[in-house]
């Protein structure tokens, strides 16, 4: 059935050699036996039905006056939308040639429509009566920020009162696995948090038409509308639309989402991508082989108690280092993270940002070789606060929180090292150890990206007290006399 084929997760067997290969600004395209790959990922392949499927509902269910086209299929979409004969198409890609390539791809009329080259979050006006989003699932975090709630309320923003976004899930056609479900329901909570009306087209992928006013989806109007406009389709047909709109597949599609109690919402600072990741690694990889790593790392800290044990004087020190390295990694790690949620982009800046934290770093060891009263420790707290107010703007702010944290970490650790330089290296290696694990693996997937930044926060917090215990312990046996 053609209404069965996924379009994300179906491959082309044998896969051919690639025929050609073009680079992006943030990715790879291939050409293989007539298909287009993304970074391994199947965007579109001969005779594939999913543009139809997509497209034709909510074109003949409002009114094809404005469209706005974006992600990976935009351009394979656009030659089923102007069959409608829309007043005027735009796509949104901020790679110029990421939609030169796909648009030739798809033989896209160069006159059907205009490049808007910007990032679809980023557009702030638009007046539109329909937006399409169509890259296909929340994936990882560069996709999944096209299904959050803040994505849903700037897109609202962009539809005129009666407009409607149209967007896919993976679905199927009589059986939704948990985790696909869970997905599901986060997203289209996150959606029903914005609009008022949100209805489902079950199939081989799930259609979600969602406005703020009430949609007209029966099969009568949609064939009148499809007969006045003169399309011609293969599948996406009057007759077919009983059958894709059936009131009995609709209802059991919201009863299978349903069966998920109060999912979560999924935003911008707390991804469903990371959860699901952290899910599925729990599911496919975690064993007994693969807890190497996590032995090694108990080992090592078995053996940094033991050294603290044999130096009871160095303790104080060596824990400030092992929580500010901790600090440090996780902060880092974290805004990391919020630089990817709210940009869709890492790779091409992850250097440059690694540069400004370890030339931060350089530059607080050169100022800090005088030993401190903890104001490294204080100031590694500030930051953290600043973080996470600052976490939602995080591809402006990460530029100077991270070179801020970088000279933070390089000036405790050259005050640290001046005054005990034997064992600080190792306890600040295994707290930034630690804290990069735990917020990666962990904090951010199971509390959000703020959660994580306050969880570095409190080792930052735990550092200043342990420097302002070990100082009131010194000057209480100062003050006792001997007898």
């Amino acid at each position: 059935c053609a209404l069965a084929a996924p379009r994300a997760h179906r491959l082309l067997p044998p896969a051919p050699r690639p025929s050609a290969v073009a680079q992006t600004e943030g990715g790879r395209i291939a050409f293989a036996g007539g298909a287009v790959y993304e970074d391994g990922r199947l965007l579109h392949a001969p005779g594939d039905e999913w543009p139809e499927l997509f497209v034709h509902i909510p074109l003949l269910a409002g009114e094809p006056g404005k469209i706005l086209l974006s992600g990976g299929g935009a351009c394979f979409a656009l030659p089923e939308a102007l069959k409608h004969r829309p007043a005027s198409v735009v796509i949104a890609e901020p790679d110029r040639r990421r939609a030169d390539i796909l648009c030739a791809a798809a033989g896209a009329p160069a006159g059907g429509f205009t490049l808007l080259a910007k990032d679809p979050r980023r557009l702030e006006t638009g007046n539109y009566d329909l937006v399409f989003q169509t890259e296909p699932s929340p994936d990882n975090a560069a996709l999944n920020r096209f299904f959050t709630r803040e994505y849903f309320a700037g897109t609202a923003r962009l539809l005129k009162p009666g407009g409607i976004l149209a967007f896919q899930l993976p679905f199927a056609e009589n059986y939704v696995p948990p985790a696909s479900a869970y997905a599901a329901a986060s997203v289209l909570a996150s959606a029903a948090s914005v609009f008022s009306h949100v209805e489902l087209v079950p199939g081989g992928r799930l259609t979600v038409l969602a406005s703020r006013r009430p949609m007209d989806l029966s099969p009568a109007r949609l064939a009148a509308v499809y007969s006045r406009r003169g399309i011609k389709n293969r599948i996406a047909v009057p007759s077919a639309f009983p059958f894709m709109l059936d009131p009995y597949r609709r209802a059991w599609a919201a009863r299978e989402l349903a069966r998920v109690r109060r999912p979560a919402l999924n935003t911008d600072l707390d991804p469903l991508a990371y959860f699901r990741f952290w899910r599925a690694w729990l599911g496919m990889v975690v064993s007994p082989a693969s807890l190497v790593g996590l032995a090694a790392l108990a080992l090592a800290g078995s053996a940094a108690a033991r050294r603290l044990a044999a130096a009871p004087s160095a303790g104080g020190l060596a824990g400030e280092a092992f929580l500010m390295g901790f600090w440090a990694m996780a902060l880092e790690t974290s805004l990391l993270l919020a630089f990817q949620s709210a940009t869709g982009r890492l790779a091409a800046e992850l250097g440059l940002l690694f540069t400004l934290f370890m030339a931060g770093g350089a530059a607080g060891a050169v100022s800090g070789r005088r030993p401190g009263t903890g104001a490294a420790e204080a100031a590694a707290c500030c930051l953290s606060v600043i973080g996470v107010m600052a976490a939602p703007a995080a591809s402006l702010w990460a530029w100077a929180l991270l070179p801020a944290a970088g000279f933070v970490s390089g000036a405790f650790y050259a005050r640290a090292a001046s005054a005990s330089p034997g064992g600080v290296y190792l306890f600040d290696m295994l707290g930034g150890a630690a804290g990069g694990l735990a917020a990666a693996a962990f904090a951010a997937p199971l509390a959000g990206i703020r959660g994580s930044i306050w969880m570095a926060a409190a080792a930052a917090a735990g550092a200043l007290l342990l420097r302002l215990y070990v100082r009131y312990r010194g000057s209480e046996k100062a003050s006792t006399p001997k007898v």
